[in-house]
C-alpha cells in the first residue's frame, strides 16, 4: 500500500497526514 504525505488522493481516500 502507498502511503500518503500531505493531501495526496489514492482512490477514494483523501489523506491529509501521514497513512
Amino acid at each position: 500500500m502507498s502511503q500518503g504525505y500531505g493531501d495526496q488522493s489514492y482512490g477514494d481516500k483523501s489523506l491529509r497526514s501521514v497513512y
